[in-house]
């Protein structure tokens, strides 16, 4: 039996922690496969849905300043990192410890604090190593010391052909699978409540973790630009914070500051972490994922597209790679604000759009994103590893 150990550093629930749970529920029915969990504290969203899965979650704390550093703000994380030196040192013994004790024959990192600390201690670990890559890296500080760190015993499988491109590492594409016996068409509308004044309210919702990059801020711009024309309209910001980063604490007020606009102030709903996705998803109308910067994948289009939902997303990253434009959902420029507020106008006025994307979106994901797919992929990449 080979033992396998999933390395964490977040442990509420956004895209890539989703993805990981799929993963994890299909890889448990592995007879030759012992999984578990290495996360840095015992709580959190995604650790009771481990638990309820039956997957072992040991914790290693990691330290403080380390979890607040942020690639976004690299000056700041480097003085993090030095004043965190002594706790660091000591935190790696620890590591390289913990997977001598549990005779593991493979790590597969999630996040990027994960995969630099693996690479920090790979040449004295002696084990395979495989980086999940889910972040598009930019030139940069960030991605020339990924190229410093990898050697041959760490194998880099990437969540899009974009992901893959970024990182200036040879990886294997592994696209995220969801499972579309779960995210499928419900009569859930657990939102319309909060917009009792209004009869029959058209939801249009944004779904991911608040950050600057995720476009929240342009949602609202476009919200101020539809609400006249559409007094039937309405809108819900879905998702939290999840890393207590530099940059990340004030995001949400700055967005609940925008909502108090006389156009908004009635029409909005922050309706926070939900933890039943697919009823949030089949409780709007029409759902916006609106990225500033290229997406690494796209999760949320693919569970909303299985949802039977029509789509509008930012055109860049690897959402290109699950969207064709008109076909099964729209695209517009990242940031364009008049576009995207063009385009679902459109899907507004016109029911016979949507239900035709709604339709070929649904097939999009059954074809070519199910769990299924995924996992058979990961298996061979796994024993292509644990053999040679």
């Amino acid at each position: 039996m080979k033992k396998i150990c999933h390395y964490i550093i977040a442990t509420n629930l956004g895209g890539a922690e989703k993805s990981l749970l799929e993963i994890l529920a299909i890889l448990k029915q592995e007879p030759d496969l012992d999984i578990y969990v290495l996360a840095p504290k015992a709580d959190g969203p995604l650790i009771i849905k481990l638990n309820e899965l039956g997957i072992r979650v040991e914790v290693l704390e990691i330290p403080g300043l380390v979890m607040q550093t942020s690639r976004l703000n690299p000056v700041k994380s480097v003085l993090l990192l030095l004043a965190a030196i002594p706790e660091s040192i000591l935190y790696l013994a620890r590591l390289r410890s913990h997977f001598s004790r549990e005779r593991v024959q493979l790590i597969h990192s999630t996040g990027i604090k994960c995969h630099l600390i693996l690479g920090i201690i790979s040449r004295f670990l002696k084990l395979n190593i495989v980086w999940h890559m889910r972040d598009i890296l930019t030139p940069g500080f960030t991605r020339k010391l990924f190229m410093i760190l990898h050697n041959p015993a760490i194998h880099c499988i990437a969540n899009s052909k974009a992901t893959a491109e970024s990182i200036g590492i040879d990886a294997t594409v592994l696209y995220n699978g969801i499972n579309t016996s779960t995210y499928k068409r419900t009569t859930d509308r657990i939102f319309s409540d909060k917009f009792a004044e209004i009869e029959k309210p058209f939801i249009i919702g944004i779904i991911g973790v608040l950050a600057e990059w995720k476009g929240q801020k342009d949602f609202l711009e476009m919200a101020k630009n539809i609400t006249p024309k559409f007094p039937h309209v309405c809108f819900v910001i879905i998702g939290d914070t999840i890393y207590d980063t530099i940059g990340d604490r004030d995001y949400k007020r700055e967005l609940e500051e925008m909502s108090k606009s006389p156009e908004l102030v009635s029409r909005i709903y922050f309706a926070g972490f939900q933890e039943d996705s697919v009823a949030a998803i089949n409780s709007c109308d029409l759902i916006v994922h609106a990225s500033r910067k290229p997406e690494p994948f796209g999760r949320v289009i693919v569970e909303s597209m299985s949802c039977s939902k029509p789509v509008i997303a930012s055109a860049a990253g690897g959402v290109l790679e699950i969207i064709s434009d008109t076909i099964d959902g729209l695209l517009f420029p990242p940031g364009d604000i008049d576009e995207m507020s063009r385009r679902i106008e459109i899907l507004v006025k016109h029911d016979q759009i949507r239900k035709q994307l709604s339709i070929n979106g649904r097939k999009r994901v059954v074809d070519q994103f199910s769990s299924e797919k995924q996992q058979q992929h990961l298996r061979e990449i796994y024993k292509t590893i644990l053999m040679a």
